[in-house]
């Protein structure tokens, strides 16, 4: 693997989709970086209002900015479409409606160096409605191996499927792309990069803003069809992770799983969807209560014999009771 110094180039990827509103913060934050050996990738996914024109603007007023404008495919084929061309020897990634502090880059950098890893983690803040919030995991650095990189990504806390809050060697990408024309395509491919370190480091210093809006693709808590692809991608994730011998995946990834097929019945998912992520979970449920757990055994059970009446009850307690 190749040392690092200051001449290292990051190449920082930005899919871009009608976020005009949004998008002249995103790129001057990351313009504004004090790390300045940048490749800015903008990949224009489509966009119908003027945020392509923003970012062939913006390529004007710095030389490091290339904008590709392609098709309209989702943020999985723009961050690989992206992945083609970079030039960096480190991989950044950052979604356009959000924005980083100016001392990111170093920040991830000098970590990732310091401690010999091949990505570095950083902290980031919760905005929506224009408040901040945040939550501090770890204090002092830290640092994991593959085994513990994939049971920490069980829990999704102190170590998150999240694309943008890290920095990345290049080469963990090595025939390695996003899989295109799905949403949550970073929970389907964080396990598959973490599988291939040999050292991770995280320390929550705050240094990205992920701002949730109401026109962004993910909404879990209103839209079965967002739902339905959570539970596929945690599923999928699931999988693997037992597959590649994390035995202690299964219970909370089942919980997971469970939370969002309850999510179905409060957005109108179909019985029929319901009873379809039963029917993927029930091998996991009869490895037994010990392995399962016996909360999530006892949620599955409801569900499998008493879906109408868990319905009522679910929609009743959170307010949802609707024509029933």
């Amino acid at each position: 693997m190749k040392k690092l110094d200051n001449s290292t180039l990051i190449s920082v990827i930005v899919p871009v989709f009608n976020v005009e509103k949004y998008l002249d913060r995103c790129i001057e934050s990351i313009c504004a970086q004090t790390y300045r050996n940048l490749e800015i990738i903008l990949v224009d996914d489509g966009s119908t209002d003027s945020s392509g024109k923003k970012c062939d603007s913006w390529a004007l007023k710095d030389s490091r900015i290339k904008v590709l404008h392609v098709e309209n495919g989702g943020q999985g084929r723009a961050r690989n479409i992206g992945l083609d061309v970079a030039r960096g020897e480190l991989i950044g990634f950052v979604d356009s409606d959000d924005y980083i502090d100016g001392d990111m880059y170093s920040f991830l950098y000098d970590l990732m160096v310091g401690y010999d890893a091949d990505i570095s983690v950083c902290g980031f803040y919760f905005e929506e409605n224009g408040k901040n919030r945040s939550r501090t995991r770890l204090n002092v650095p830290h640092t994991y191996g593959r085994d513990e990189s994939l049971a920490l990504i069980v829990k999704d806390r102190l170590l998150m499927n999240y694309m943008w809050d890290k920095l990345y060697r290049r080469e963990l990408f090595d025939g390695l792309r996003f899989e295109e024309g799905v949403i949550f395509e970073d929970i389907k491919f964080m396990y598959k990069i973490l599988y291939r370190i040999d050292r991770i480091v995280i320390l929550d210093r705050f240094k990205y803003h992920y701002v949730q809006r109401k026109g962004s693709t993910i909404n879990p808590k209103y839209k079965p069809s967002v739902n339905q692809a959570y539970f596929a991608a945690v599923f999928e994730q699931l999988g693997y992770l037992i597959a590649h011998g994390q035995a202690d995946a299964v219970r909370p990834m089942l919980r997971r799983c469970l939370h969002a097929t309850k999510r179905l019945i409060l957005t109108d998912g179909t019985d029929g969807q319901v009873r379809e992520n039963l029917r993927c979970l029930q091998p996991y449920i009869a490895s037994g209560y010990l392995r399962a757990g016996l909360s999530n055994s006892y949620k599955y059970w409801i569900l499998d014999k008493h879906l109408q009446l868990y319905k009522r009850l679910y929609r009743l307690s959170k307010g949802r009771l609707r024509g029933m």
